[in-house]
């Protein structure tokens, strides 16, 4: 209900320290540390929009979209839509499949679009969390594909 979502140093400092002795002890990539709401995006809404993951970012302790790519966003946009994926909504639910969002229930219940949008925008676009695919979101979401798919490990 947003009335518990603050987030201390000593919370954060004590987060990152359980990170890295984590991902050291288990050798868990940095594509697969990820918040509640990315599991279960149509149930969860924890961490929210106001956690600090470019603390994290910042530690190498979770991905970086890299968003500074000298490639044409239209290539792979023709890609999609060579391959039969045509509107905006269904290229980013097949990304949001491909980064790791359970996106099947929103096979079945589109009205449960809009809670997965804004996970993944409170986790990844925290300044423009709308619920909605705009362009903004639209734009960073074909950057994360091509991170992930341009990226080694």
């Amino acid at each position: 209900n947003n009335k518990n979502n603050k987030f201390t140093n000593k919370m954060i400092n004590s987060l990152q320290y359980l990170l890295r002795y984590l991902v050291k002890k288990y050798k868990i990539k940095q594509r697969n540390i990820i918040g509640h709401s990315d599991i279960a995006p149509t149930r969860k809404q924890d961490p929210g929009p106001k956690f600090p993951w470019h603390e994290l970012e910042k530690f190498g302790l979770v991905f970086k979209v890299r968003e500074n790519f000298n490639f044409d966003l239209m290539m792979i946009i023709f890609w999609f839509k060579k391959h039969k994926i045509k509107t905006k909504r269904d290229i980013s639910i097949f990304i949001l499949s491909y980064i790791g969002y359970n996106t099947l229930e929103i096979i079945n219940k589109p009205n449960l679009t809009k809670k997965l949008i804004t996970n993944y925008q409170s986790r990844y676009t925290q300044f423009n969390v709308t619920g909605k695919i705009d362009n903004i979101t639209y734009d960073f979401l074909l950057k994360h594909f091509l991170s992930l798919i341009l990226t080694k490990g």
